[in-house]
């Protein structure tokens, strides 16, 4: 549980607290929106379900989801009164395997096919023209570390909380490890499970969406990360470059999550 105070604005952005050195907007004018999504566990379920084998009945992952979304508030110290947008998100056992390896065999795939069960006459696309093998690793202490060791021998449920918007990705990490606890910085595995479970998270057909970092991740280049990002009205994942600076677009995920 985290013992740090946080601040949240009214649109259910964490603002960056003020030991962070990295560059991070202190205000956000919400320019980039993410869609109004209704968080509704059932769909989640059966889109998860339509991908992966979860060993779970529907009943107890709603449970189970919302005893996550009952601890992050407690820890946040998110009243009542507070909305954050909060998807929740399931990972299959992966093994214990390059990170890289899985995104290219197992989580990719399985977004790429969630996106067509909501989205037949749209498109997801993995834009990087490589194996991803040994181009990623977990980033010690920021929680996709856990994550990581936790999916190579069973499977996990988790929350993931939209709430590091407009902070560069050294910032986000910053902020990581400011939250602390059973918190963790979204990398290339909670991510993509979340894509999976809600993969019209950035399809918003009114206003410009952000694009989600893997920043729980370090890559094989020091100034580039790899990040999912609505392109019209299809998905992609992709790398791009940062070079440690911070743009009004980009966001970040803290997720918690639960072994099974």
């Amino acid at each position: 549980m985290s013992n740090i105070e946080v601040v949240f604005d009214a649109k259910g952005r964490l603002e960056p607290d003020a030991t962070i050195k990295s560059p991070a907007h202190l205000k956000s004018r919400n320019y980039f929106k993410f869609p109004n999504l209704e968080f509704d566990l059932s769909a989640s379920y059966k889109r998860i379900s339509a991908v992966f084998d979860i060993p779970i009945a529907e009943d107890d992952f709603v449970t189970e989801v919302e005893g996550l979304l009952k601890e992050s508030r407690v820890s946040l110290g998110l009243d009542e009164t507070k909305n954050v947008l909060a998807v929740p998100f399931f990972t299959p056992t992966l093994g214990d395997c390059d990170l890289g390896d899985i995104l290219d065999n197992t989580l990719i795939p399985a977004v790429g096919k969630s996106y067509q069960n909501i989205f037949p006459n749209y498109q997801f696309k993995n834009e990087f023209p490589h194996s991803l093998s040994g181009h990623l690793k977990s980033i010690p202490g920021l929680g996709h570390d856990r994550l990581e060791r936790a999916v190579a021998t069973g499977p996990v449920v988790g929350l993931c909380l939209c709430v590091l918007r407009e902070y560069s990705v050294h910032a986000a990490r910053e902020q990581a490890k400011i939250i602390g606890g059973n918190f963790g910085l979204a990398g290339a595995i909670d991510l993509s499970s979340v894509f999976v479970s809600q993969p019209d998270l950035l399809f918003h057909k009114n206003e410009y969406p952000p694009l989600m970092w893997m920043s729980g991740c370090q890559t094989s280049w020091d100034h580039a990360n790899f990040h999912y990002e609505a392109y019209g009205y299809n998905l992609m994942f992709n790398r791009r470059v940062h070079y440690d600076q911070v743009a009004e677009y980009w966001s970040h995920g803290v997720t918690l999550f639960k072994s099974l």
